[in-house]
Parts: C-alpha cells; structure tokens; sequence
C-alpha cells in the first residue's frame, strides 16, 4: 500500500517509513481488504500531513497482529475522534472544504476491521499528529489445522 502513497508524500517532500520486523506472524484475513484498509490510512496520513513523516508499523502480541499507520499532520480534536470512523463524517466541515474526501475511508476501514474481528481505534494530538491502529486475529496451526486464537473481552 504504500506504493500507492508514496507519490503524493514524495511531492509534498514527506518521510515515508515503514517499521515491519521479521518474523511477524500471519494474520486470519483477507488480503486485499487489509491492503484497502491500509491505504485509506495511509492515504489520510499523507493528505492531512504537510511536513514531516508518515509512518507504518506492525506488531504482535497475544494472538493479535497491531498495524500502526502514524503521522506528524494536523492531528484530530477529542471531540472529532468520538465520530471520525462514523460515515460521511471528517473532523469538520473545514477539513472537507480544504481537504476533499467523503468521509467514507474510515467507515468503510472500521467496518473490514471489524468483519475480521479486529478492532480499530486513533491517537491523536491537534497540531501533533494522529496513529491510526487495527488489530487483526493471528492465524496459527493447532494440530494440523488452522485455528484462529482470540481473547475475550474488551481489549485486543
């Protein structure tokens, strides 16, 4: 996904990382809606942030992968961030104006998230930057066959 970025970030002069470690384990998921979800984040990133970097990064923990898209752009308020993944909606009308879009990245990236059992949340700072996150289950072999491990609860 992040050949698909790349030119617009290269045109704004920004850094673009990606922090992936060897040996990250397989998730249970579909991989083109994953790509999609990712490159609506990073797509966000890219358009929201006008120096500076955008970053990717994964990792595991306790049957779940974490994928991390953050950025040093325009960050989101905490009043914004209670309706950002909600459709139609962006931070207000202002950044529609200046920015374009639908409001529909994110509703559609929660929804994909949320059909592989993931979750989906951001961190984020006004004139700091945002970090997007999803999680998705890890998919491992138990006795020759593939199962999926998940936790109860409320946290991934």
């Amino acid at each position: 996904a992040l050949e698909l970025v790349r030119p617009h970030a290269d045109e704004k002069g920004l850094q673009v990382r990606a922090l992936i470690p060897t040996g990250l384990p397989n998730v249970w998921a579909d991989r083109a809606r994953v790509r999609q979800v990712l490159a609506n984040m990073l797509a966000n990133a890219v358009k929201f942030t006008e120096r500076g970097t955008v970053s990717v990064g994964a990792t595991a923990a306790e049957g779940w992968v974490t994928v991390s898209v953050s950025d040093t752009g325009v960050g989101i308020s905490p009043e914004a961030q209670a309706y950002v993944f909600d459709e139609f909606r962006q931070a207000d009308s202002s950044t529609t104006r200046r920015y374009g879009g639908t409001g529909l990245g994110l509703a559609i990236s929660k929804r994909l998230v949320t059909l592989h059992g993931g979750r989906i949340w951001v961190d984020s700072e006004v004139g700091r930057g945002s970090s997007f996150h999803f999680t998705l289950p890890i998919r491992v072999r138990a006795g020759g066959e593939t199962a999926l491990v998940a936790r109860t609860g409320a946290t991934r």
